[in-house]
């Protein structure tokens, strides 16, 4: 692993040293000075490398940490547990990666040396992928649990809220504006749940029953308005007509008054 993050650690200054070259009114003679000595450390780190894996037991770490990782999976019980373990996972195969990419461009005089070392590597890839594909599962298996219960959660508070929505819906203005409130809020559902298929058909139900109640009661309050404005028509023509039957029988104004 040391090898590893060296080998990176001077990929990445030979990178800033390409990108102060860009610079506009940069002295590329002094960049070049600074360039051999890095060149010097990597061609000797090279050739430690080779003879660091040309031992027998060189990728030892690696297995190590694939065990360590494996352990700690199957004692992982959520979503928490298992998204540092896949990281670490990615940072083993960064390395490989870098190792497979350092090999391509090693002269190592010896073949079956070369060969030996591209083997273990190879080997440690498989692992690596393996286990990777282990991990992902589980955290899929997890998730699908975790957010099943948190639907259930979410979706039984919003189902209690509707009909506190609809008692305080008194006029169709406020039918409306609750509405718009319920629906937006099963969107922001739909869309937390998104990547969960089985979910969708009960959020679309939810909506459709959503629609239908407030549409309802918005039905029921015009109509009672109607019935108001009907009644209190109703009341003031019978008003109007008994001043009208009054006035009729006043033979004076004196009687008016």
């Amino acid at each position: 692993q040391e090898f590893v993050e060296a080998l990176g650690a001077l990929r990445k200054q030979t990178g800033r040293l390409l990108s102060l070259k860009e610079l506009r009114y940069i002295e590329l003679s002094d960049v070049e000075e600074l360039e051999a000595p890095i060149e010097e450390a990597k061609e000797n780190l090279n050739q430690d490398t080779v003879a660091f894996l040309s031992k027998d037991n060189a990728l030892a770490p690696f297995k190590t940490k694939i065990n360590e990782l494996s352990e700690a999976l199957e004692q992982a019980k959520t979503i928490v547990e298992i998204t540092p373990i896949i990281e670490s996972t990615e940072e083993l195969a960064t390395g490989l990666d870098l190792l497979s990419e350092l090999m391509a461009t090693l002269k190592v005089d010896d073949t079956n040396v070369r060969t030996s070392i591209v083997d273990a590597i190879s080997d440690i890839y498989a692992s690596v992928n393996q286990f990777r594909a282990r991990a992902q599962n589980k955290r899929g298996s997890l998730g699908k649990e975790e957010a099943t219960a948190e639907f259930s959660a979410q979706f039984k508070l919003f189902t209690q809220s509707i009909a506190n929505a609809l008692s305080v819906s008194i006029t169709p203005e406020k039918c409306d504006e609750q509405l718009s409130r319920l629906l937006a809020q099963l969107e922001e559902l739909e869309g937390q749940f998104s990547q969960f298929d089985d979910f969708l058909s009960d959020i679309i139900g939810k909506r459709e029953e959503v629609y239908e109640s407030f549409e309802s009661r918005k039905q029921e309050l015009i109509d009672e308005q109607q019935r108001r404005a009907e009644s209190l028509a109703d009341a003031s023509s019978r008003m109007l007509s008994n001043i009208q039957r009054r006035v009729k029988k006043l033979t004076s104004v004196d009687e008016l008054n």
